[in-house]
């Protein structure tokens, strides 16, 4: 993950996708390590690096699997981060600490599967959509009182809830589901080669007074096409061992045994 996140925007952005001849190292460096550039890849590599301490930790402390005991190592965890969030030691702690919950959030559901039954009741899908639907239109992006956290966690949560029973009760169409799961499984490839994909189109050439039905159809074929061009890209990039190292964090090997199939 860490080589991908160097490697375009050290090297890609500014050699290949830019206009500008002024090249300024270590301010692109500095820029990058304080959350700059493709920043889910440093949070994803510091929460892999705090997933498998804690895995470590859990199953030397807890080989019978006790769900409490995860809770207090999860929240130990929590509460270091929100330490040095509170001295500010980094301005990454912050999307950390929202990212890192969320994400062992799902690791205790696919742990533990009375989670999985408890989001699979009806009961929990209809309280979901209603605290999202009530508590949606009172977040202001951009607001950072607790309240307006608490209301984001709560809606972000709900959503994630109601969108698990909703895929999880859909009979997918083979193709579509074959689709997904492909794009599942390389979206760090779609992650770093859409923006400049997006980026083809300079000025925004969708009206701001589109009704939102609308936009969400183009927009989903739009997404749709992007990921087929992504996968494109990486299928040229992948006859170069190196490039594929550099930027998309492949093994670096003269031949490739697998790769994805468009």
């Amino acid at each position: 993950m860490l080589i991908p996140f160097f490697a375009w925007s050290l090297i890609a952005s500014k050699f290949f996708f830019t206009n500008s001849k002024e090249y300024n190292l270590l301010e692109t460096f500095n820029a990058l390590i304080n959350g700059g550039g493709l920043w889910f890849l440093l949070h994803l590599f510091y929460i892999t690096i705090l997933y498998t301490i804690w895995l470590f930790v859990s199953v030397k402390i807890n080989p019978k699997e006790n769900f409490w005991i995860d809770s207090i190592l999860m929240i130990i965890v929590s509460l270091v981060l929100a330490t040095l969030f509170y001295f500010k030691i980094s301005p990454i702690v912050k999307p950390l600490l929202i990212f890192y919950l969320f994400y062992f959030v799902g690791v205790l559901v696919s742990k533990y599967d009375f989670f999985t039954s408890v989001l699979m009741k009806r009961e929990t899908f209809t309280v979901g959509l209603l605290l999202f639907m009530i508590l949606v239109g009172h977040y202001n992006y951009g607001d950072s009182s607790y309240l307006n956290l608490l209301i984001k966690y709560t809606c972000a949560l709900s959503a994630i809830g109601v969108f698990y029973f909703f895929i999880r009760n859909i009979n997918w169409n083979s193709t579509i589901d074959n689709n997904i799961r492909f794009w599942g499984v390389n979206s760090l490839i779609i992650y770093v080669t859409h923006f400049h994909i997006v980026n083809i189109f300079s000025q925004p050439f969708i009206s701001n007074h589109i009704n939102q039905i609308p936009l969400l159809v183009f927009g989903s074929i739009l997404s749709i096409i992007i990921c087929f061009i992504s996968l494109w890209i990486y299928e040229f990039i992948n006859k170069s061992a190196l490039l594929n190292f550099l930027l998309f964090g492949g093994s670096l090997r003269l031949r490739h045994n697998s790769k994805p199939k468009i």
